[in-house]
C-alpha cells in the first residue's frame, strides 16, 4: 500500500507543479481515502483550496495538519494565508507569529507578516519584520523594496531612497524598486532625478502605467504640457487607482476637426478635480457647442447656477446617447485649453457663485468685530491624503489669536479636534454643525464665501475657495507632483485660482515654517 501511496503523491506533485490543480486535488482525495492523515496530501489539498479561494475548507484541513504535526511552521503560515483571504487580519497575524515561533528563520512568514502590517499602515512594525528578514537573507531585493515602501509610507523619503538603491544594486532591472526610487526623488523635490528613474522603468517595461502617469504629473508640474497631457492619458489604465473610469458609451470621442453641435463632458476623479477643470468649461463654449456636463451629484445646483449656459447632469445616470455627437473626458479639456503657461491669463477672478440667502443666514451668526477665517487641515484622499494633511494643533500660532473668529470647513468628524482647541486656547470657533461639509456643497460654498480669508491644506475646500475667488492661504508639502496643479504659480499665486496664495514646507514633514509665515501675513494685514 505504501508504494501505491508514494506513487500517487508523486503524481499529485507532478500535477501540482504543472498547474493542473484539478487532477492534483483528485489524486490527493484518492490518497486520503487510503490514509486520512496523510500529511503531504492534506497540505497540498489545503494549498490548492487557498488558491481556489475556498478558505474556510482550507482552514479546517490546516487545523487538522497542525494537530497532527510537531513541526508545523508551514501549516501556520498557510493558515495565515487562508485567514488573510477571509480578511480576518488579526487571525492572519496570529498565525504568522505562531509560524515564526515554531521557526524563527522562516522567511515567508516574516515577510508576509511585514506585508500585513504594511497594508494596515503599521509601518514601524512592518520595518521590524523586514529587517529581521534581511538578517536572515541579505540578498533578496524584494525585502529591501518592501522596506522602501514602508519608509515611503511614513514620509521618510531619504530612508526609502536608501532601501530602493539597495534593491536596485541586487537587481539593476527591478522595475518596482526603480519606480519607488523615482517617486522618492519626486517627494524630496528633485524632479529631474525622478523623471530619470521613471523613464528607466518605462525603458524596462513600456506598459508600466503607473510610471507613465507619475511622469505625466511631474511634467505637468514643470509646465511641460505637451508631454504631460499626452502621458496623462495613462490615467485610464486599470492599474491607476483613481476615479477616471468612464462609462461605456457608444459615442465617439470628440475630434475637433469635425463639426458637431452637442457634446457630453464626463467628469473624472474627485470633487476637487471637477472644480479645477470646471474652470475650462467657459472656454469650451467658444466652440459654439451645446454642452452637457456629467458631474458629481452634490455639485449639480452650485455648478448650474454659476454657469447657466451649460446643462449639468448627475454622473452615473443613464443617458440618451443619440442626443450627443461626441464626448470628452473632463480632464482632456486641459489638452485643448492649457497648452502653455500663458494660457492661464484667461483665468477669471472667480467662476462659482454661492447662494445669497445662505450667505446672509451664516453671516447673521458671525462676529461683527472679528476677522472671519475658515480653516481645514486634512484630506481624505486614500492615496495621497496623508502626505498633505496636518494636525489642527499645528495652526496654534493662528488659533490662539483672540481677534479672529474661526469657521470650521473640515469635513468628517472633527468635534474632538475642535473641542481640544477651544479648551486650550479659548478659541472663538463658530458653530456650523447644521452644515454637512462633505455632502452639502451649497452650504459649504456659502460658508466659505462668508469668510474674510481661508487657511487650508490641499483638499476640495482649497479648490472651492479658489473657484469662489476667496482670499486663501494654502499650506502644501515641500514637493509633490501628485498635486501638480499647485505648482503652476507666479510669486506664490496659483495660476489656476488667482485668489490662492501658496506656501510650501521648506523642510519635508515640517509644517511650522509655512504656518508661521501665513500667521504673520494675516496679523499684519488684518489685525
Amino acid at each position: 500500500m505504501s508504494n501505491s501511496v508514494n506513487k500517487l503523491i508523486n503524481d499529485a506533485k507532478s500535477y501540482f507543479d504543472k498547474g493542473d490543480y484539478k487532477k492534483a486535488l483528485i489524486t490527493c482525495d484518492t490518497i486520503l481515502k487510503m490514509d486520512t492523515n496523510h500529511i503531504n496530501a492534506l497540505n497540498m489539498t489545503a494549498i490548492i483550496l487557498i488558491q481556489s479561494k475556498k478558505y474556510e475548507v482550507a482552514i479546517i484541513i490546516l487545523d487538522k495538519l497542525i494537530s497532527l504535526s510537531k513541526k508545523n511552521s508551514i501549516y501556520y503560515y498557510n493558515r495565515a494565508l487562508a485567514y488573510r483571504g477571509l480578511n480576518s487580519l488579526k487571525k492572519s497575524q496570529d498565525n504568522y507569529q505562531l509560524s515564526i515561533e515554531q521557526d524563527p528563520n522562516y522567511i515567508p512568514s516574516i515577510i508576509n507578516l511585514g506585508n500585513l502590517f504594511q497594508e494596515q499602515e503599521r509601518h514601524e512594525e512592518a520595518i521590524i519584520q523586514y529587517k529581521k528578514a534581511i538578517m536572515i537573507n541579505p540578498n533578496d531585493e524584494k525585502i529591501y523594496n518592501n522596506l522602501g515602501l514602508s519608509y515611503f509610507g511614513m514620509n521618510l523619503y531619504e530612508n526609502s531612497l536608501e532601501e530602493y538603491r539597495k534593491a536596485i544594486n541586487l537587481n539593476p532591472k527591478y522595475e518596482e524598486a526603480i519606480f519607488g526610487l523615482g517617486n522618492s526623488y519626486d517627494m524630496i523635490g528633485n524632479p529631474g532625478e525622478a523623471m530619470k528613474e521613471l523613464n528607466r522603468v518605462i525603458a524596462i517595461n513600456p506598459n508600466h502605467a503607473r510610471a507613465f502617469f507619475n511622469l505625466a504629473q511631474i511634467q505637468l508640474a514643470l509646465g511641460d504640457f505637451n508631454n504631460g497631457w499626452k502621458n496623462y492619458d495613462w490615467r485610464f489604465k486599470k492599474e491607476i487607482t483613481m476615479e477616471s473610469v468612464l462609462p461605456d458609451l457608444n459615442i465617439p470621442l470628440w475630434d475637433q476637426s469635425k463639426k458637431i453641435q452637442n457634446i457630453l463632458v464626463i467628469a473624472e476623479q474627485g470633487v476637487g478635480d471637477q472644480i479645477l477643470f470646471y474652470s475650462l468649461l467657459n472656454e469650451l463654449l467658444d466652440f459654439n457647442l451645446s454642452v452637457t456636463v456629467m458631474i458629481e451629484y452634490k455639485l449639480l445646483s452650485l455648478f448650474q447656477r454659476s454657469m447657466p449656459k451649460i446643462t449639468f447632469i448627475e454622473r452615473g445616470i443613464k443617458i440618451n446617447e443619440v442626443e450627443f455627437d461626441a464626448y470628452i473626458p473632463m480632464c482632456d479639456l486641459g489638452k485643448i485649453f492649457r497648452k502653455e503657461l500663458s494660457d492661464f491669463e484667461k483665468v477669471r477672478g472667480h467662476y462659482l457663485t454661492a447662494e445669497d440667502k445662505k450667505i446672509k443666514k451664516i453671516k447673521s451668526k458671525m462676529s461683527k468685530n472679528k476677522v472671519k477665517c475658515g480653516i481645514s487641515w486634512k484630506s481624505n484622499n486614500e492615496k495621497i491624503g496623508k502626505g498633505k494633511s496636518f494636525k489642527l494643533e499645528f495652526l496654534e500660532p493662528l488659533l490662539k489669536n483672540q481677534n479672529i473668529q474661526f469657521i470650521n470647513l473640515q469635513y468628517g468628524d472633527v468635534n474632538q479636534d475642535l473641542s481640544y482647541i477651544k479648551n486650550k486656547y479659548q478659541t472663538d470657533i463658530l458653530d456650523t454643525s447644521d452644515i454637512n461639509n462633505y455632502e452639502d456643497m451649497e452650504g459649504l460654498a456659502a460658508l466659505i464665501d462668508s469668510c474674510d480669508i481661508i487657511v487650508t491644506s490641499s483638499n476640495s475646500n482649497a479648490h472651492l475657495a479658489g473657484a469662489l475667488g476667496k482670499e486663501t492661504y494654502l499650506i502644501l508639502p515641500k514637493a509633490s507632483s501628485l498635486i501638480w496643479y499647485w505648482e503652476h504659480k507666479m510669486d506664490k499665486i496659483s495660476q489656476w485660482y488667482k485668489s490662492i496664495n501658496i506656501f510650501n514646507q521648506t523642510i519635508t514633514n515640517q509644517w511650522e515654517d509655512p504656518i508661521s509665515k501665513i500667521t504673520k501675513i494675516i496679523e499684519k494685514k488684518y489685525l
